[in-house]
């Protein structure tokens, strides 16, 4: 460890709400050393970088730099950048934390100096080759839980056809894989939407979702809005990707598209078009017939924002997107896409997590009475056998033959 100076003092990242440089790379090797850069703010007796403190965490690096003090009371008034420099390195595939904590300074504020934390995230690749493995394919079976599930049959082995991808299976009726117990509200809102059970794969910039099971009784619509089951039944699939998404039925060899806008997400925890706060409220939940025409009603704009997370609580990635032009039921299932694409994309960099990881959606469902706090439907549940796999690329298509059947506005 550097000694310390009674000289040194804690370095400033923030001043009057400006930050400087913060350079790490996006990707890294298990067990390789790479350096981090960055700057702090310097000026009057505070002339130089001095040292860098490093503490370590199963998946963060905490850095805390110091600057050095000349002495003296007669200093210039002036304002300086010093450059910093860190070598770390992580033990741990996926995407892990490094923070730079130090001060913060705003003259404005009564209390001048305070904390300040500068966080990016790194995906940490262990590299190793993928095993080929061959996708699934479906077929109806009855289920043990009341509804129909497809039960899954392996396909021929992988081909040349065959692209390096993931796999994982969503159940939504699962509640006890939350980092935080859920309460009461939230219970019931979740146990409404736990209507389907998935697999999802995905491989290149395409995905593909095959319903499994899908819970049986009568539909039951939210606010007089939304369903809380998809469009989908058990032996259809959903295919998709950052633009839009279909929903393709091989009983009656048909499709129906959708569109998606504002795909965005990102690595270092931003809300970008978030609104401020999510305002929960209970349900309105009311039970309809099958042909009600509110299942199939289509609902313009509906906006879905999202985090997922590895547990305990790391975060993983932070994003949005837009249903266009689709039942606001489709939430259900388009609450999946973006967080899959990321993880495809940790997988491609030798990064895809190897602990538990959860989604989370929080879809508006109209003005609360906080003037820009929307009332809000929050789901949350934990994607389970997440693995990289082959995925079959002529699966990620609709098949030659099928008709679009468009729904009626």
């Amino acid at each position: 460890m550097t000694p310390t100076d009674p000289r040194d003092v804690r370095s400033v990242i923030v001043a009057e709400h400006d930050t400087l440089a913060f350079h790490v790379p996006d990707t890294v090797m298990t067990g390789v050393p790479f350096d981090v850069s960055f700057s702090t703010f310097g000026g009057g007796c505070v002339r130089a970088p001095a040292r860098t403190a490093i503490t370590r965490s199963p998946g963060t690096v905490v850095i805390q730099p110091y600057d050095r003090h000349i002495g003296g009371h007669a200093c210039p008034r002036d304002r300086m950048r010093l450059a910093h420099s860190a070598r770390v390195r992580f033990d741990t595939p996926g995407v892990n934390v490094i923070r730079v904590a130090a001060d913060g300074r705003d003259t404005s504020s009564q209390q001048e100096t305070t904390s300040a934390e500068l966080v990016k995230t790194v995906l940490v690749c262990d590299c190793r080759p993928l095993r080929r493995q061959a996708a699934g394919s479906a077929e109806l079976v009855a289920d043990h839980r009341g509804g129909s599930r497809a039960s899954e049959q392996p396909r021929s082995g992988p081909t040349r056809d065959s692209a390096r991808g993931i796999s994982f299976v969503i159940d939504t009726a699962v509640f006890d894989a939350n980092a935080l117990p859920p309460g009461q509200d939230a219970q019931r809102t979740w146990s409404t939407f736990a209507s389907i059970r998935a697999r999802v794969t995905f491989a290149g910039a395409k995905g593909r979702m095959d319903i499994l099971w899908t819970r049986d009784g009568p539909p039951l619509l939210v606010d007089s809005v939304a369903s809380a089951a998809p469009l989908a039944t058990a032996g259809d699939y959903y295919l998709f990707d950052s633009t839009s998404f279909t929903l393709v039925r091989p009983r009656t060899r048909t499709y129906t598209r959708f569109a998606i806008s504002g795909d965005t997400y990102n690595h270092e925890g931003r809300r970008d078009g978030w609104p401020a706060f999510f305002e929960f409220a209970p349900l309105h939940i009311d039970t309809v017939t099958s042909g009600a025409p509110a299942l199939t009603r289509i609902v313009r704009d509906v906006h879905i924002f999202w985090h997922s997370d590895m547990l305990p609580n790391v975060a993983i990635a932070r994003g949005s997107l837009t249903l266009v032009d689709a039942p606001m039921s489709e939430v259900n299932v388009a609450r999946w896409f973006a967080p899959t694409r990321d993880l495809a994309h940790l997988a491609e960099a030798g990064a895809l997590p190897t602990t538990r990881v959860t989604v989370t959606a929080a879809i508006p469902r109209g003005p609360g009475p906080q003037q820009g706090v929307p009332l809000t439907i929050i789901l949350k549940a934990e994607l389970v056998q997440l693995r990289a796999a082959m995925v079959d690329v002529a699966s990620l298509g609709i098949p030659a033959g099928y008709k679009e059947t468009p729904l009626r506005p």
